[in-house]
C-alpha cells in the first residue's frame, strides 16, 4: 500500500508489475489487493446533476418586476 500512496494511488496491479521492471523497488508484506483506498474512493466521486426539469432549480429573482 506504500508504493500505491508514493507512486500518486496508481492501479494496485500496475504497482506490482513495476517490481519486476524498477531496479530495487521491493513489494513487501500483503501483496493482495486492499479493499479500500480512501484517498481512490473520494477522487472517484461525482456530484450528480438532474437534467430533469422538475428537479432544476429557477433562478430567484428579488425586488418588484
Amino acid at each position: 500500500m506504500e508504493w500505491h500512496n508514493i507512486l500518486g494511488h496508481c492501479n494496485f496491479d500496475d504497482v506490482l508489475k513495476l517490481e519486476s521492471v524498477v531496479d530495487g523497488m521491493k513489494v513487501v508484506g500483503d501483496k493482495d489487493k486492499p479493499a479500500v483506498c480512501d484517498v481512490c474512493v473520494q477522487g472517484k466521486m461525482t456530484e450528480n446533476r438532474s437534467r430533469n426539469p422538475e428537479f432544476a432549480q429557477l433562478p430567484t429573482r428579488v425586488g418588484a418586476y
